[in-house]
């Protein structure tokens, strides 16, 4: 059984949006938490900032290793804070970032980088005086890039300085990553789409840098403060595994039901049929469709 595509709710999506899952907005209002927060505004920076690489490798899905290698843990709103300390540093340092066809588009269409100057498709396309950017999973298609592991030694060896944004980690399964590279200068984790907290984003930021930004806004204390304490409660009452764990079986029953080719990330299917054509990403072979409405529809549906 499929869901009647004359749904006005049944629609697929060409952005990279995760499925907004409403037990998590409804635990903020039953404990109350934003009245916790006005009552006495605490700053929870640090305990969210001990707590969060634990939390994410409570995980019976994905794994990271290396956390560790990395002097500073820093608060970023989000991804996004942690994207354009990169490319601020990579400008500064006269480095060129490049960027594989299908990455995340804001690092495309930011500030004053040439898009067509640096999209790549293969790592050896890196040189000395790079910089680069990587998703993981990679916005691109939602699973690990394949080429990953030659391009961080590539990488390493050119001394080319890479960051890491796992945005989409929480919404997907079988992520393994290692981070025991020396090019990789930063990791950045968030909760916006693993917790639907696009509306107040807090994550993560990784580094050695003691230069970082968020690094110094860390240490004084002048991050979003609301932000974090929203984060700091949802992690330690939810796990890392709620979106796969909720959604992972209607994700594949709409591939079946659409033909299309499931990924690693929950919200995201793939297809090389010209009938999907309007989903291309930045001329790839395949298209990418975003399902995280019709996600929400089976599962409201019971479709199995």
């Amino acid at each position: 059984m499929k869901v009647k595509t004359g749904d006005p709710q049944f629609k697929f999506e060409k952005g990279g949006n995760s499925v907004w899952h409403n037990p998590l907005m409804e635990f903020i209002e039953k404990e109350e938490i934003l009245t916790k927060y006005l009552d006495g505004y605490p700053q929870a920076q640090d305990e969210f900032l001990d707590l969060y690489p634990n939390w994410i490798n409570t995980s019976k899905h994905n794994s990271v290793e290396g956390m560790d290698n990395f002097k500073y843990k820093a608060i970023s709103v989000g991804c996004t804070q942690a994207l354009d300390w990169f490319h601020l540093y990579s400008s500064q340092h006269g480095l060129i970032l490049k960027l594989f066809r299908g990455e995340y588009p804001y690092n495309r269409d930011i500030g004053l980088f040439n898009y067509q100057k640096q999209m790549i498709n293969e790592y050896e396309e890196l040189r000395e005086g790079d910089a680069l950017i990587l998703s993981y999973p990679f916005s691109g298609h939602g699973n690990k890039h394949e080429q990953y592991e030659y391009m961080m030694e590539h990488c390493t060896n050119l001394n080319i300085p890479v960051l890491i944004d796992c945005a989409w980690l929480g919404s997907a399964k079988d992520m393994h990553i290692m981070l025991d590279y020396d090019c990789i200068y930063g990791v950045a984790f968030s909760l916006s789409k693993s917790l639907s907290c696009g509306n107040w984003r807090s994550g993560m930021f990784l580094t050695n840098d003691e230069r970082c930004s968020m690094v110094l806004c860390t240490e004084w204390a002048h991050q979003v403060h609301l932000n974090t304490w929203i984060c700091y409660n949802l992690i330690q009452n939810f796990s890392p595994d709620t979106l796969q764990n909720t959604f992972g079986m209607y994700q594949q029953k709409i591939c079946r039901d659409y033909k299309l080719i499931p990924t690693d990330t929950v919200h995201i299917c793939l297809s090389y049929d010209q009938e999907w054509k309007e989903y291309h990403r930045d001329f790839s072979k395949y298209f990418r469709i975003n399902i995280r409405k019709p996600l929400k529809l089976y599962r409201k549906q019971k479709i199995k």
